[in-house]
């Protein structure tokens, strides 16, 4: 499953931007949220893909495969 959005709401000042990605293991959930009243911008990443992507970052290009494999599972 994926899906994406963005949600606009002038009474609150507030921007959302939203995107999840599913597969029978994994689940990326991505947001943005951007807030005028505030003067704020948040963004966020499900714990797991920042996971993810830091360990696919650290290991040798060798080391990959069997990552891959283990996610896989």
């Amino acid at each position: 499953m994926a899906d994406a959005g963005i949600r606009v709401d002038p009474a609150t000042c507030r921007v959302r931007i939203v995107a999840l990605k599913t597969t029978e293991q994994r689940l990326a959930d991505l947001q943005i949220e951007v807030d005028a009243s505030r003067a704020t911008l948040e963004l966020s990443a499900s714990v797991k893909y920042v996971q993810e992507e830091i360990a696919r970052a650290a290991l040798d290009a060798r080391q990959l495969p069997v990552f891959e494999a283990i996610l896989e599972r």
